[in-house]
């Protein structure tokens, strides 16, 4: 049965009943004026209405988030399966502008793109020897291995001219490597039998000669601005040549 009046002038009041609980309909009453009776009319219309357009732009904006993170991910994907691939334009380019090394033994080329080369370097050897960033350790051995791979194919002259070309390698690795084997020298029996040659040579020496013989072998005189000093002779930057036992280390080896 309608709650209208047939054939009666409808005059229609919205009242607005305060909120109930959240996810609850807020429900509007709408009065029915007539001239004989008076209903009211329960609709929850214009709730449905306005929940159902905060819910489109809900929907929209996760859908925009979705879409950006789907995009996201695309590109590191194709980034991934694009790691190890090089155009034919990045060869042609980088044919024509091969990679060698300046004095400083870094490569000769603008400084961005050195790094960018070196980097991609890097990555390559680490996808190819399965390093991981907490664990380059595979990498640098896969690229150590392909170095010394070299001797089955290139001139030791050509391995020891690319070796010397890089200061950074000769003064802080191969340096470190020979002052070890050097301390190792000195407290060996071979130094030990040198010292005592040294000591017993012609005659039994004493501390003062047999100290000066040993200063003279491991020392030198230099000329500087300040005058002239004494100073260690190197065989090579940082690494002075082996020394003698001192005279106390000798007699108490010898006694």
């Amino acid at each position: 049965m309608s709650v209208f009046p047939p054939q009666s002038s409808l005059t229609f009041v919205l009242v607005d009943c305060t909120g109930i609980n959240d996810g609850e309909l807020s429900v509007f009453t709408l009065r029915c004026l007539t001239e004989k009776d008076q209903k009211i009319a329960f609709l929850p219309y214009f709730q449905i209405k306005r929940n159902q357009d905060v819910q489109l732009a809900q929907a929209l904006a996760e859908d925009k988030d979705y879409t950006a993170k789907a995009k996201k991910l695309k590109r590191l994907d194709a980034k991934k399966s694009n790691a190890m691939s090089i155009s034919e334009h990045l060869v042609k380019s980088r044919q024509l502008t091969p990679t060698s090394l300046n004095a400083d033994g870094d490569i000769a080329c603008p400084s961005r793109s050195a790094r960018r080369r070196r980097s991609e370097t890097i990555q390559a050897a680490k996808l190819l020897h399965g390093a991981t960033s907490d664990n380059m350790t595979p990498a640098y051995e896969g690229l150590l291995t392909a170095l010394t791979s070299l001797f089955l194919f290139a001139f030791l002259s050509e391995i020891g001219k690319l070796v010397k070309s890089c200061p950074r390698l000769t003064d802080k690795v191969i340096s470190k490597i020979v002052k070890e084997q050097m301390k190792c020298f000195e407290n060996s029996q071979e130094n030990f039998v040198r010292s005592v040659n040294t000591l017993y040579k012609g005659d039994i020496a004493s501390k003062q000669k047999y100290n000066a013989v040993r200063s003279s072998l491991a020392m030198c005189l230099d000329e500087t601005s300040a005058g002239v000093c004494r100073k260690h002779i190197n065989l090579m930057k940082n690494i002075p040549v082996p020394r003698l036992l001192t005279n106390k280390n000798l007699l108490k080896r010898i006694n």
